[in-house]
């Protein structure tokens, strides 16, 4: 299957696998043509020839602070009714025994029965709703004895809850040596997060290449656990020291059961022989997808682009049938590297780090992901939601989630919605600070339904900051690490709720976890009449106008109030056959009841609907 209108030659293209375990799984060379449609819409931001990430980083910092030279200006997604807008339902302090690490790279989990696991730098523990401490280990406590070679130095958990099996699956490295690198995946051998595992080591120089792996993102599908990995040369900068993305397929059943792991790794990840750098699996939403698999990827070290990559495993690794395959999309707006946010009182940077994407989820046909990115005009650094249909999209819909006062960053996203086929609610959660708000956690819910564009509710802040971060010296780093990552999960037994995690500035100084339930439901109706769409409807700000021509016409679209009044005539022009999407402003309108009425050339009434301001 193919995403897109793209496709790619082989000489261009291509995707290699190296088998670890039986049976054998044919991988081959898979390729098509397609043209770079890689481009940048602003020369003056557009970097010069070999350039590198970090030239791209100083770039946008000198751009935001020349921004702040001029008027300062407004900018994203339009804020809508209050019925929308998460309720945070529980809170507490997600830290025990401690502090976390720098990075904290908080990611969160939580089964159907209520047990929540909680992962940082570099612990585990589980809790209960109630935020009752239920086990603590560090993560090398909770691997010593069942991983040999294993020392302390251990980072980069991640966590996820399978509905299915019932069972948690955990995922994080081991050192940063070439020699002594690897991974450790478990699998918990009940429901019982405070039980018995099974534990596996997961190679990091999987190559043979004097490589080794860093920055793990999980996702499972029906039958299997997928973990992507980038490799980096050692004693290099994360950012500069990129080698190439792998992409491992692991069968559930062999983890949870203890025996042997069936696995594949996918590697020579490429796009016009340059390696595609950071792949982010796409979670399913409401269920785990079978039986095939998506990833994202994007160029995350440029200053300004709109291309992502799709790409899909389309089958299961007990199959003997799993093949790689890619497409390529353009953006509706474009992403780029994220400045550093500052601090209240002058207090240190923080490192917003790339724009790669870093959550993904899938329901009925349509993929939403999340990452950090410059927002212009303003050069702050924001939230990029992007949206598409697979198999049915050149274009790839998107919204900055941004403000011209607050920096945003380290996004991810959850399926909210009701499991429904129509039904694309998600929450979003990411990290807030601002120069007079120490660093927080924020959320926000999104729904977006039919062809209609989509729609956020305003940003709720699930903790403030009560300080600021201040950990590294100078010598030791440029700017505050801030968190990497955060995490959210819905609870799948109970529509509605979320569990996330994420950091914020605790009383000293120090990145703080702070463990949050989100409760969503969404109260905007969606059509006034069956054949006119209004949405949203009632409405604040704007509303959408859908509706379908049989024949190409002149249309005039009128406003009428509830004594048939005519307000105004929000449209008149001509109009193509099929569906017809338009905007209304409905700021400059008193609150009451109208009516909205679509007439042809011939002035005929045509279409009418209620819609309530």
């Amino acid at each position: 299957m193919h995403f897109g209108l793209n496709v790619l030659a082989q000489d261009d293209f291509t995707y290699q696998t190296k088998i670890f375990s039986t049976p054998l799984l044919q991988a081959g060379i898979f390729g098509e043509n397609a043209q770079d449609i890689i481009q940048f819409s602003s020369p003056e931001i557009a970097p010069p020839p070999g350039s590198n990430y970090q030239d791209a980083k100083q770039k946008v910092n000198k751009l935001r602070e020349n921004y702040y030279k001029q008027l300062n200006k407004g900018h994203g997604y339009i804020n809508l009714p209050a019925e929308i807008k998460p309720k945070v339902d529980t809170s507490f302090n997600g830290q025990f025994g401690g502090t976390s690490g720098v990075p904290c790279d908080n990611h969160i989990a939580v089964s159907n029965e209520g047990k929540i696991i909680s992962v940082q730098n570099s612990t585990i523990r589980v809790l209960d709703e109630t935020g009752k401490t239920l086990l603590f280990k560090s993560l090398f406590a909770f691997a010593n004895g069942k991983v040999i070679g294993l020392t302390s130095y251990c980072y980069d958990p991640k966590v996820i809850y399978d509905p299915q099996a019932d069972r948690f699956i955990v995922f994080f490295l081991h050192e940063s040596k070439v020699a002594s690198n690897f991974g450790i995946l478990a699998f918990s051998k009940t429901n019982d997060p405070t039980g018995g595992w099974n534990f596996y080591k997961i190679p990091g120089n999987a190559l043979k290449n004097n490589k080794w792996s860093d920055y793990p993102i999980m996702a499972i599908s029906k039958e299997d656990v997928f973990i992507t990995l980038n490799l980096l040369t050692e004693n290099t900068d994360w950012r500069v020291g990129f080698n190439q993305s792998l992409i491992w397929q692991i069968n559930k059943k062999t983890g949870y059961s203890g025996d042997t792991l069936l696995q594949k790794v996918y590697f020579d990840i490429q796009y016009k022989s340059k390696a595609i750098w950071s792949i982010c699996p796409v979670q399913g939403g409401h269920e785990p997808t079978h039986p095939s698999m998506y990833f994202l990827s994007v160029r995350p070290g440029d200053l300004q682009n709109d291309t992502l990559f799709v790409h899909e495993i389309s089958n299961t690794l007990s199959s003997n049938a799993a093949k790689l395959s890619l497409s390529v999309l353009t953006t509706d707006l474009s992403y780029g590297v994220p400045p550093v946010a500052p601090q209240p009182m002058g207090a240190d940077t923080l490192q917003t780090n790339d724009c790669r994407v870093l959550g993904a989820i899938y329901h009925n046909g349509k993929i939403q992901y999340v990452q950090t990115s410059v927002v212009k005009p303003y050069y702050h650094s924001g939230i990029l939601h992007g949206m598409f249909s697979i198999g049915k999209a050149n274009k790839v819909r998107c919204t900055y989630i941004s403000t011209d006062t607050t920096d945003y960053a380290y996004p991810s996203i959850a399926y909210a919605g009701s499991g429904q086929a129509a039904d694309q609610a998600s929450v979003i959660t990411f990290s807030n600070v601002s120069t007079k708000s120490f660093p927080g956690t924020s959320a926000i819910y999104h729904n977006q339904h039919i062809n209609l564009p989509s729609l956020f509710s305003d940003v709720v802040r699930v903790k403030d900051g009560e300080n600021a971060i201040e950990r590294l010296s100078q010598s030791q780093a440029a700017h505050e690490r801030w968190g990497d990552y955060t995490g959210i999960q819905l609870k799948y037994n109970e529509q509605g709720t979320l569990w996330l995690v994420g950091t914020y500035g605790n009383a000293n100084k120090v990145n703080g976890t702070w463990i949050g339930k989100l409760r969503v439901k969404d109260n905007i109706g969606i059509k006034a009449d069956p054949e006119l769409i209004l949405y949203p409807n009632p409405s604040q700000a704007k509303t959408a106008v859908g509706f379908n021509l049989d024949k190409a016409d002149n249309i005039k679209i009128e406003v009428i109030n509830a004594l048939g009044q005519l307000v105004k005539v929000c449209f008149d022009g001509p109009l193509n056959q099929g569906y017809n999407e338009l905007y209304l402003d409905v700021n400059p309108l008193a609150h009451g009841t109208y009516y909205l009425i679509v007439k042809n050339k011939e002035n005929t009434l045509k279409l009418s609907g209620k819609l309530i301001k």
